[in-house]
């Protein structure tokens, strides 16, 4: 019995590669283009933004690995904080397991016929992406149902969350399908490990001819699901996603305070004769979240 492995564009036609690529490489400028304008906004350009960034790079790094990798205030929110942390980290793995397809189908052959996508790291990255992709499907569903049905006060919707979330919610359920139709066209004693895409692909079975067709569904289903993805990709610094980026923007110019100092000044004689005291609380509970 061959060794577990992924299948490279399975079903597609030959020209598939150079469509897939030459529509993201178009994708990839129009964002380029909308975080330029968001630097822009800034004062700076693409060449002071790294420059910015490279300056105290360890203290950068771990602030990024804290707040964003790590999710420390994300997590310490209530109600909304483990929503976004699992749609967060279930993104972040199916945009990692997407990305090492991508240099073991695309990048490593061109130098090395070395196959790293196979065997046991094979079956743990398909069942780490079931896994985590529900998680990311199921904080898309409490999203959902926070801001259509709860609606909190503070949560404005807008037409761009209506068109973020759609999609969101599309490129997670869409893939889980294109995965069960992919065990549908060729089934594998491996499908276990994909247990999303496994149960999905058993549950279609009893629909009667439907093996028959599953390669020709699953063509249409990856081309809709991977022109979303490019799609969303293009609009997302134009829309409220775009915090994802700026996030880095704000580590990258965030200068490195000497501790105590505090970040909003204040004239301590104009608070006394005015007796507005909570300016320096405000002050003081400001800066020690940003030494934090």
């Amino acid at each position: 019995m061959p060794a577990p492995s992924r299948e490279s564009y399975l079903f597609l036609p030959w020209y598939a590669p150079e469509v897939l690529y030459s529509t993201f490489f178009v994708s990839g400028l129009i964002m380029l283009y909308g975080l330029y304008r968001h630097l822009r906004g800034y004062g700076i350009g693409f060449r002071q933004f790294f420059s910015l960034l490279s300056k105290d790079s360890g203290d950068k790094l771990g602030r990024f690995l804290k707040f964003d990798l790590g999710q420390r205030k994300v997590l310490s929110e209530k109600g909304g904080g483990m929503m976004h942390s699992a749609i967060f980290y279930g993104f972040l793995m199916l945009l990692a397991y997407t990305t090492l397809i991508f240099i073991q189908t695309d990048i490593l052959p061109l130098f090395t016929s070395a196959v790293f996508m196979e065997g046991s790291f094979y079956l743990g990255l398909e069942f780490l992406g079931d896994s985590l992709g529900i998680a990311y499907v199921v904080g898309l569903a409490v999203a959902l149902y926070r801001r259509y049905v709860v609606k909190p006060e503070r949560l404005k919707t807008g037409i761009d969350d209506h068109i973020v979330l759609t999609m969101l919610i599309w490129i997670g359920i869409s893939g889980f399908i294109l995965e069960a139709f992919r065990f549908l066209a060729l089934p594998t004693v491996w499908a276990a490990f994909s247990p999303v895409g496994g149960a999905i692909s058993g549950a279609l079975t009893i629909v009667q001819g439907l093996s028959v067709e599953a390669p020709v569904v699953y063509q249409i289903l990856w081309w809709a699901h991977m022109l979303s993805v490019f799609a969303l990709v293009a609009i997302t610094p134009y829309t409220k996603l775009v915090h994802v980026f700026t996030s880095g923007f704000n580590l990258a110019l965030a200068e490195r305070k000497p501790l105590g100092r505090l970040s909003t000044p204040f004239s301590l004689q104009k608070v006394v004769e005015s007796g507005r005291f909570e300016d320096i609380k405000k002050a003081a509970v400001s800066s020690l979240e940003q030494a934090l």
